[in-house]
């Protein structure tokens, strides 16, 4: 990842950077190996990295594989906070941070630090650092697993520096420190105690490497709480579901929260020995609790759910795409709606431009349209983040030509007409392409009180443009031009005398 001198400096001096650094070993992660560019993966991520509700620049921006535990992608924000980022098909945590603060790993609501992603399409995230990093203190975080079987470890404490914190259900963990802070101290039931130094064998001009701490259990490998997630209605996987684990039995135990991923799956790994309670909680559903589940040492039990649809807080889109230069609806388009905890939703528009989308869940769409189908490419894809309401929401989408120009001209007839006191207006213009892609395809419109036609938008090629004006079943005036050529970008003018036909 590249970086600015002063950027250089705060992570040999401030940040610990992305790597491995255990009992047990490790290997390390290198941001430096990460391709932040967005087109080189199967979909991408965009938002802002804002704190006290103003963006902010420079921040960092990375992305782990929560199978792997390993770093997928990184960023830097841009100038405005901006960030777009690429990722794979998956299921991650997002993390950002920078001099000032950072981002705690959350679940809650539509917007949450873990993302569940699917193949070709856009999301939208906007990004909170809502902790500060305060001077003379440095950012912490990683991993803590098991060296058994390198599952992650929850509700295991991390202490250094006379502060501490605790890992979620993921294993990760986030934690400022003086600067300079070395020794950590890792406990968590059934497992030995860990000290490591993390910064010995560090040259001082290295960059330091966060820690991914390995702890070896006492007996076991613990047990493992795992299941399916699924619609009642129709049986599918649902992602996006808030699992979380607690200990009625024990006020001190932490809860721990897990996102299910698009198939609707969820695991807990090394738990001790108790009586479990689980909460299945998603936005357009009723919750589901299972209490009373005993788990055994080194146990895998298995728990599949099924979740009802609560009705009274769906939400339907529909709305028209039609082509931005031209009157014309877009037939076939494809209107994806996309969000990176509840997975996408996806419809066609039929021969008029309209689409409808039902049952969504109230929460931020990313919308992306692409027309007139998957793999042609001679319209520009539009993408827009919106707010879907419970009940009806209305999103229209007008698309441009990729390599499009402007075709305008002036109408007479028997050579009188624009500059006249009764202009010919309302006559019907036809502009046919002629050869390459869409060859046929006819775009219309009418000149207006002036006289005067404009297509705003049409793909670049050659036309064969005609006017005509019909006074009565004996009075029909036409006029053609052939060849007429559109560039990109560039404005052409055909003008048109119409004579008698």
């Amino acid at each position: 990842m590249t970086r600015r001198a002063s950027q250089i400096l705060f992570c040999l001096g401030i940040l610990l950077i992305i790597g491995a650094c255990s009992a047990a070993g490790g290997s390390p992660v290198d941001p430096g190996d990460n391709n932040p560019e967005p087109d080189k993966f199967a979909s991408s991520i965009e938002g802002i990295v804002y704190k006290g509700g103003g963006p902010v620049s420079g921040s960092n921006v990375y992305i782990y594989n929560i199978d792997s535990l390993e770093l997928h992608n990184s960023t830097v924000a841009g100038q405005n906070g901006e960030f777009t980022i690429g990722v794979d098909a998956g299921q991650y945590l997002m993390f950002a941070f920078d001099q000032s603060g950072w981002h705690a790993p959350e679940l809650e609501s539509d917007i949450s630090s873990y993302v569940n992603v699917e193949a070709d399409q856009q999301y939208r995230m906007d990004i909170d650092l809502t902790d500060n990093l305060a001077a003379g203190d440095e950012l912490i975080f990683g991993f803590v697993t098991s060296a058994e079987n390198d599952l992650p470890i929850g509700n295991a404490t991390v202490s250094g520096g006379g502060r501490s914190t605790m890992s979620d259900a993921y294993g990760f963990y986030a934690l400022t420190v003086p600067a300079g802070t070395g020794v950590f101290t890792i406990t968590a039931d059934g497992f030995f105690n860990t000290n490591v130094n993390i910064r010995e064998g560090q040259a001082g001009d290295d960059y330091f490497s966060t820690p991914f701490f390995n702890l070896n259990p006492q007996d076991t490998a613990g047990a493992t709480i795992l299941g399916v997630v699924r619609d009642v209605a129709d049986g599918t996987g649902l992602g996006g579901v808030k699992v979380t684990l607690t200990l009625p039995a024990d006020i001190s135990y932490a809860p721990q929260a897990f996102l299910t991923n698009l198939g609707g799956e969820y695991k807990f790994h090394n738990l001790k020995e108790a009586i479990y309670r689980l909460n299945f909680e998603r936005p357009g559903y009723y919750s589901v609790p299972r209490d009373g589940l005993i788990i055994k040492d080194q146990d895998d039990v298995i728990i599949n759910v099924f979740l009802h649809r609560d009705e009274t807080s769906t939400a339907r889109v529909w709305g028209y795409v039609n082509n931005a230069g031209v009157p014309l609806p877009i037939s076939g388009a494809r209107v994806s709606a996309s969000n990176p905890l509840l997975g996408s939703f996806l419809t066609y528009t039929n021969p008029t431009g309209f689409y409808e989308l039902t049952g969504l869940v109230p929460a931020n769409y990313t919308f992306t349209v692409v027309a007139p189908g998957a793999g042609v490419s001679f319209y520009e894809a539009a993408s827009t983040f919106q707010t879907v309401f419970p009940g009806d929401n209305k999103f229209d989408f007008a698309l441009r030509f990729i390599d499009e120009g402007v075709l305008r001209g002036n109408i007479t007839i028997d050579g009188q007409g624009y500059d006249e006191a009764y202009p010919p207006q309302g006559v019907e213009m036809t502009a046919e392409k002629v050869g390459g892609q869409m060859s046929g395809v006819k775009f219309r419109t009418t000149t207006d009180y002036l006289g005067k036609y404009t297509y705003n938008g049409l793909p670049m090629g050659f036309y064969k443009v005609v006017g005509r004006a019909e006074y009565s079943s004996t009075e029909v005036y036409i006029g053609t031009a052939f060849n007429v050529v559109v560039n990109p970008g560039e404005t052409t003018v055909a003008d048109l005398d119409l004579t008698l036909n």
